[in-house]
């Protein structure tokens, strides 16, 4: 209950007087904190103290009145409604902006109870979807109940370029005689992921490759567990880091974790490569790999095009660096799909449309034809897998005679297509 003093002092013109409440008075300000509001008063005016109670005085031009909580606002989940997360779990936290509320929440879709078993205490894991039901309290009051649900979603596939943690790479590919792989391991160096040469044999060689646009300075981490030249020449089983073709750094023996920096100062698209390759000698009590990771690069993300551009049907960088593991850039990517193919007919180009190596002297794309119950079918090869199969168009045109017209006959039935004599297949992607 609040009562008001009259004073003798003109200066003072208003007084509070609080009855079992919590008082906070100097010489220089006094503070009185009730139980509806809280009013700040500072000025020179001093203190005057009552018998049974605490009296804060002081002049009309010095008072401040803060506004009462009048309602307390609702909690905040971290991360929001709606969160789809990805990873093995996720960690929520929730806050309140009224300073001092307590807050009550449950992860089981009912609604939490205001008691110690149910009070936030700090961040907490979920690992599947979860609703989150929370209110605050302050004193008596109690905010509105807030809802977010957390959803976990599929992982993202793990991918060589999501392990090697550098988003400004372009395309990672793998071949060789064996494939890199991306594997989640606690002992990686950054990220809980890294990528892992291929298992191969004695001679053989696996590479990782990738490109980077532009200047700028490269980084990664890298380590072997491989048999060492001891003569320091890298002559027996050994990693070796290229750019555009030419070796920047080599590594080999039973090392950790060790960084490479290089630097660009050239414009353009450079190829990095990774190549870990054996010797004739399987020396025991080695892993007999190489291992990547936290790669970083500080300059521009690498072209989004993965495919030439200058060509009438683009052909995939991926695939030409299969077929020509010497090409480098850009530029002689577009060149060679353009050159004419190893048979000396076709375009490396054609080439890839028909489905046919560039580089076999007799590779053709061929029509096939035979008579099934006197009705021709029409076949050809090469014979595609699924995959790239689906990825083309297959047309099959007949005619009655040299001198006729070609019609495409898959509108025609099988009877209809009895008469013709003559037969073609074209092959166009998709």
């Amino acid at each position: 209950m609040k009562k008001m003093i009259t004073m003798v002092a003109t200066a003072w013109a208003f007084a509070w007087v609080g009855n079992a409440e919590t008082v906070v008075a100097s010489d220089e300000k006094g503070v009185w904190l009730g139980p509806d509001e809280i009013v700040v008063a500072s000025g020179e005016k001093g203190v005057w103290l009552g018998p049974d109670e605490i009296v804060v005085a002081f002049d009309e031009a010095d008072f401040a009145l803060t506004p009462p909580v009048v309602e307390v606002a609702q909690p905040v989940v971290s991360p929001v409604n709606g969160t789809v997360f990805t990873t093995s779990s996720c960690t929520v936290s929730i806050t309140c902006p009224t300073e001092g509320a307590a807050i009550y929440y449950s992860t089981n879709g009912r609604t939490p109870r205001a008691n110690e078993n149910y009070r936030y205490q700090g961040p907490f894991t979920i690992t599947n979807t979860t609703t989150i039901l929370a209110f605050a309290v302050w004193g008596e009051m109690e905010s509105e109940l807030v809802e977010a649900t957390i959803t976990k979603g599929e992982p993202e596939p793990l991918t060589l370029k999501r392990v090697l943690d550098e988003a400004k790479l372009g395309e990672v590919t793998t071949g060789g005689d064996a494939e890199w792989t991306p594997l989640e391991d606690v002992s990686a160096k950054e990220g809980g992921s890294f990528a892992r040469s291929g298992a191969v044999g004695a001679e053989q060689a696996t590479w990782m490759e990738t490109t980077v646009s532009g200047r700028g300075t490269l980084t990664f981490w890298w380590k072997t567990s491989c048999e060492a030249d001891p003569r320091g020449r890298y002559t027996y089983d050994h990693i070796v880091f290229a750019v555009d073709g030419e070796t920047r750094a080599r590594l080999d023996g039973e090392t950790d974790w060790r960084q490479v920096s290089v630097t660009f100062e050239s414009d353009g698209s450079h190829v990095l490569r990774w190549t870990y390759s054996t010797d004739d000698w399987e020396e025991p009590g080695y892993q007999d790999c190489a291992w990547v990771d936290g790669v970083a690069w500080t300059g521009q993300a690498a072209p989004s095009v993965d495919a030439t551009q200058t060509t009438a049907v683009p052909v995939p960088f991926a695939w030409l660096r299969e077929k020509y593991p010497e090409l480098n850039e850009v530029a002689a990517y577009e060149a060679k799909a353009k050159a004419k193919a190893a048979n000396g007919v076709n375009t490396v180009m054609e080439a890839y449309v028909a489905g046919f190596d560039p580089r076999d002297e007799q590779g053709e794309f061929q029509a096939l034809i035979k008579m099934v119950e006197g009705k021709p079918v029409v076949t050809w090869r090469p014979v595609l897998s699924e995959a790239e199969a689906a990825k083309r168009v297959y047309t099959t045109y007949g005619k009655e005679s040299m001198g006729g017209s070609w019609v495409d006959l898959s509108t025609l039935n099988d009877t209809a297509k009895a008469k013709f004599r003559f037969f073609k297949v074209g092959v166009w992607m998709k």
